[in-house]
Order: C-alpha cells, then sequence, then structure tokens
C-alpha cells in the first residue's frame, strides 16, 4: 500500500520524539503496530535464498563473514530457537542494493557461499547474519571456523568485533568484557567508528555504487576489529601495531581513507596519534602499510607490501615450518615467490599465501667458516708482544740468577737504610774493594715505545737483539718502607733494593760506588749493577757519583756592535 500523509505524520512524531534516545524500544514497536494499521507491514515467511542484507545494516558494515561462520557453529552447538529470532527485512529499491550484495559476497571469497542477485526480494535489516548462516545451510557450505568459546555467546558485540581480529577468544578476555572499565571504552570506541561514518558522509566518502566503497568497508571492519582489541586489552598480532587507545584507531583511519581515497578529512583525533617504532622507523600514519586490504574478488590488494613489512624481501633467507626447508627469496612477486633451496640449489615457486598464514620464518644463517692458512705468520716468532714478553721473562730471570751469585740476601744483612734526616744506605760491615756488589733486584719491569726521557727511579736494560719494534725496557724500583700500626703490629712487610737507595754525590772523593754492566757482549739482556771502588768500613754511606748540571746562562744576549 501507499505511505497516507497520515501514516506519514504519525511515524514522524514517534521519530522525533526518540531523538533524545528515551523509549527507544517502545517507540520502534509502535512505530511497527503503526505499519501494520495503514498495512505497510506484514508478517510471511521467506526461504533464505530470497532474502539478502540491506546496504545500512550495522551502520553500513553490513556482514561479517567470520562472524556468520561463527554464528553458524554456535547454533550447532547450542541449538536454535525461532522463536528468537526477530527477523525484519524491507524489499528491494533499487537495482544498486542487489549489485551492493553480489559484491559483498565476491569480497568474502567463497565464504559467503554463493548468491543469483536476481532471486532476491527483500533484504535484512535484522537478525542479517543468522539468515545468511542459514543460506549456507541450504546451500550446503561447509563452515570454516574453529568453535568460539562458550564463555563468547556472553556478548554477541564482542565476538562481531573480534571476528575481525583473527584472535583466539579466550576466557580471560572474555571475563574483561564484564569488568567496569571496559564498558567507557567500548563506548569511547562506538563513538569513534560513529565519527568517522560521519566524517565520510560529510567529506565525499563513496557511494554503494562506487568500485572502492567495499574496500572502504573492509577498512572500516578492520578498525572496527583494532578498537575491539583495545577494549578487551588484547595484544596484537605479529608485526601489528599495538595501540593505547580507540582514538588512535580512528586517527590512523582517517589517515588511511585519505591515501585510499584522495581526500582531505580533518582527523579530530590527530592529537591522540601514536609513535610505533617499527623495521622502518616509522610512524602510526604509515601503518596501514601493514593492513590487509582485499580486491572486490576477495583476494589480497597487498600482498607484496604484507610480505616485505614481515622480512620477506629479495635476498632474506625463510625456513619453511613444516619440514624446515631453508631457501633464499630471490623474487617476490604477486601471486608467487621466487625460491632457491639452499641445500640443493633448485628453484621453486611458492603461493604468497603460504607466507603471509606463517606456514615460512624469516630466519639468519649461520655465518661461513673463515680459514686462516700459514699460522706461522701468526706465531710467537711473528708477534712482539709474545717476544717482548720472552725478554721481560729474560730479564727476571738474569736478576733471579744475579741475586744468588751475589749472595744478594747476605749482602742486605751488612747493610742498613737511614730514613731521616735524609735516606742512604750505610755499610755494617767492611767491604775490599770490588767485594760488595748491589744488584738492582725488583719484581717490576717496564715496557715502553723509545723517549728521550728516562724513567725515574729505574735502569734502563740493554736488549742487544731486539729489533722487532720501537720498544724499550727497564727495571723499575719497587721498594717500599714496612708500616706499623700505633701497636706495632705489622702492616705491610716492605721491599728494599739496596741498588736504587744508593744516594748520588757530586764530590768525587766521596764516591765509593761504581756503576758497570752485568754480563757480556754474548748476553741477552744487561743492565747497570753497581760495586764498591774502595775498600769501605763499617759506618760508610754509599755513595754513588752524581753529574753536576750546567747551570743556564741568565745573561742577556750580547748586542750586536753598531757599524
Amino acid at each position: 500500500m501507499v505511505l497516507t500523509f497520515e501514516a506519514k505524520a504519525e511515524i514522524d512524531a514517534l521519530v522525533s520524539h526518540t531523538q533524545g534516545g528515551d523509549f527507544l524500544v517502545k517507540n520502534v514497536q509502535q512505530i511497527f503496530a503503526l505499519l501494520e494499521k495503514h498495512g505497510l507491514m506484514t508478517h510471511m515467511r521467506i526461504p533464505p535464498q530470497f532474502v539478502g542484507v540491506h546496504p545500512k545494516n550495522r551502520d553500513g558494515a553490513c556482514l561479517v563473514a567470520e562472524d556468520v561462520h561463527e554464528l553458524l557453529e554456535s547454533i550447532a552447538q547450542v541449538g536454535f530457537v525461532p522463536s528468537r529470532v526477530h527477523a525484519i527485512a524491507i524489499e528491494v529499491s533499487g537495482p544498486e542494493e542487489l549489485e551492493l550484495n553480489e559484491r559483498l559476497v565476491t569480497s568474502a571469497a567463497g565464504r559467503l557461499g554463493t548468491i543469483d542477485k536476481s532471486r532476491l526480494k527483500a533484504l535484512s535489516l535484522s537478525a542479517s547474519h543468522t539468515n545468511w548462516a542459514l543460506r549456507l545451510v541450504a546451500c550446503g557450505h561447509k563452515a570454516e571456523y574453529a568453535l568460539v568459546k562458550k564463555q563468547a555467546l556472553a556478548s554477541k558485540q564482542a565476538m562481531i568485533k573480534l571476528a575481525l581480529t583473527g584472535h583466539v577468544l579466550t576466557p580471560t578476555a572474555m571475563k574483561k568484557i564484564f569488568t567496569k572499565d571496559t564498558l567507557p571504552k567500548a563506548i569511547a570506541a562506538n563513538r569513534c567508528m560513529s565519527m568517522i561514518r560521519e566524517l565520510l558522509q560529510n567529506g565525499g566518502g563513496p557511494s554503494i555504487e562506487h568500485p572502492d566503497y567495499t574496500r572502504v568497508v573492509n577498512l572500516l571492519g578492520v578498525a572496527d576489529g583494532n578498537m575491539a582489541k583495545v577494549v578487551l586489552g588484547m595484544q596484537p598480532g605479529d608485526g601489528e601495531k599495538k595501540y593505547g587507545a580507540a582514538e588512535s584507531v580512528a586517527h590512523d583511519t582517517v589517515v588511511i581513507l585519505n591515501s585510499m581515497l584522495g581526500l582531505s578529512m580533518t582527523s579530530p583525533w590527530a592529537l591522540q596519534a601514536e609513535e610505533t617504532k617499527v623495521a622502518t622507523g616509522q610512524s602510526s600514519s604509515s601503518s596501514h602499510e601493514r593492513m590487509r586490504e582485499l580486491n572486490p574478488d576477495g583476494s589480497l590488494k597487498n600482498p607484496s607490501d604484507l610480505l616485505a613489512d614481515s622480512g620477506f624481501v629479495q635476498d632474506a633467507f625463510c625456513r619453511r615450518r613444516k619440514d624446515k626447508m631453508e631457501c633464499v627469496i630471490m623474487q617476490a612477486k604477486a601471486p608467487h615467490v621466487q625460491l632457491k633451496e639452499l641445500k640443493t640449489g633448485g628453484l621453486m615457486k611458492v603461493s604468497m599465501d603460504e607466507f603471509i598464514s606463517g606456514q615460512w620464518v624469516v630466519f639468519k644463517p649461520k655465518a661461513e667458516a673463515q680459514v686462516l692458512d700459514q699460522l706461522e705468520n701468526f706465531g710467537p716468532a711473528a708477534s712482539p708482544d709474545f717476544q717482548a714478553c720472552s725478554i721481560v721473562a729474560a730479564i727476571h730471570s738474569e736478576v733471579a740468577r744475579l741475586v744468588g751469585h751475589h749472595s744478594s740476601d747476605e749482602v742486605c744483612k751488612s747493610l742498613q737504610l737511614q730514613m731521616k734526616p735524609f735516606k742512604s744506605v750505610i755499610a755494617k760491615a767492611n767491604f775490599a774493594k770490588n767485594k760488595l756488589v748491589l744488584v738492582p733486584f725488583t719484581f717490576k719491569v717496564l715496557m715502553r715505545e723509545k723517549k728521550s726521557d728516562p724513567v725515574s727511579g729505574a735502569v734502563q736494560v740493554v736488549v742487544p737483539s731486539w729489533k722487532m719494534d720501537n720498544r724499550e725496557f727497564w727495571l723499575v724500583s719497587c721498594n717500599q718502607a714496612p708500616k706499623e700500626d700505633d701497636d706495632g703490629n705489622t702492616l705491610t712487610k716492605g721491599f728494599i733494593s739496596p741498588f736504587f737507595a744508593i744516594a748520588g754525590q757530586e764530590e768525587e772523593d766521596l764516591v765509593n760506588m761504581t756503576s758497570f754492566m752485568s754480563g757480556n757482549s754474548q748476553s741477552i739482556v744487561r743492565f747497570p749493577m753497581l760495586k764498591n771502588s774502595k775498600a769501605i768500613s763499617a759506618g760508610d754511606h754509599l755513595c754513588t757519583l752524581r753529574v753536576k748540571e750546567k747551570a743556564e746562562s741568565k745573561a742577556p744576549p750580547a748586542k750586536k756592535a753598531k757599524k
């Protein structure tokens, strides 16, 4: 029947009364009763094959294929009560609505069965997923999704959104649906989705007839699924961005829509944009490169980009999970990836679907073995450091030999060290000429590059055979007086080598010790030693000759004679 002015006025009044959100359910029932009164609404049984989905169902989202299968499997598990289904449909008003249903089925890649748009008589506004589940039963389509946990049945809204996430719904995630913090997040997420749709309507979004309309619906489904993850605090999948708020998801969605459709919509959530550290170092504005966008036929629109984001690029190494076969990627060009097997060198082509579904992983091969030939070039004979250590060992050995040969311990018994008012070695016994020999014994040998300045408190060792580098060797004094505490307890035992304690004297008449070199011209190492150049009596101070330093002239330079 035709809609009369009287019926239209009554319906408009009820709709206007519902704008504030009050008495919504009651007014809907009144509108239904009014439509029946005027013969504009009736009850009838229609086979599911003759019913499609209205373009405005679920705010334009229409259907979610995964949800249809999960609902069908839930019906198989817990049963089906026809009286609990409140199906509402409207007659087809134009060919564009039929074409939308056809594109929707095509984009689902077989998951929504088949459709003959010419047979559609009505389009559902309620129970759309239930009707489509019955369509699959009627055409003998096999369900392809795993059974959802029983806990998910408590929240159909969560089921619808999480069907888009690709995550397994766990009991822990379901418990979060009923926590006090979840409801505000869910309200915020729904508000964001509504605002995105308003932006599209006011900013030049595509109409139902536009080829990009299905792409937009797919993108909004991905955004809705990401918001469901935010609401339930679920972890993202591998390579996906982790969002902290629904507003951040909404901002990225607006950015992607602008790029996809060539629009210039202003994002109300620009301040909530989140940075993400990814392999390419890009921020949230480029997160669309990881989203799975479908062609109208249901195939992936950007499989090469998805593979690249996961590390599957040319020359990358990959391993198949099931048999551990290792290959290198020669080329990745849709719809195949050309591989070269590392073990046999054979070439093969593999569908990109195997990589996207996680059957392959990227790995880093072990470094190839490196071999050094002619190890004699790196051995002891060719190593300056090793040979220098051998010289140090020879120096210590020669010092130890001379300590024993000249009875240095017995010599120390015949000497004493005066500490104050000045340091001096004093003889406690008589020594005939050349009978007192002092060895520069120490336990410290210094190696350094040759310098003009001598080492303080040390004597230089002569190594005639050393030619490997510009290195010199020194015997350094380790003299240390013993220390005691206030109670007379020994703190440090001390170490005294008389050689390094002999004082220098500029007056030659007072000098009684002279220097000479150890060993001979055939010795590996040689260093200075001291012996008494005259007889020494008990109580004598031991002294060596100290060379007088030439006084620097402080007189001003002579003036040139005047001509």
